[in-house]
């Protein structure tokens, strides 16, 4: 991520990701999904995605998935 937006939307997220996480343990939650996604699905939006992920997995299971990294183009634009 290398422009500022991001950056600051980034740290907001996992702001308001990271104090939520004891309750949904002390709740007996195993599951959360965070979905991220973009016009194309296969840079930024995985990129971001994946650094949600990496830092998540600093104290939580983690299991990313990037469902559109390796789909072709004309496909993930189709409406």
């Amino acid at each position: 991520m290398n422009h500022a937006e991001s950056e600051e939307f980034y740290k907001h997220l996992l702001g308001l990701i990271e104090p939520i996480l004891p309750g949904y343990q002390k709740e007996g939650k195993s599951v959360l999904t965070i979905a991220v996604g973009c016009t194309g699905g296969q840079h930024r939006s995985v990129a971001f995605a994946q650094r949600l992920a990496d830092d998540l997995a600093k104290a939580w299971p983690v299991n990313a998935s990037h469902r559109d990294k390796n789909r072709r183009k004309e496909t993930v634009n189709r409406s």
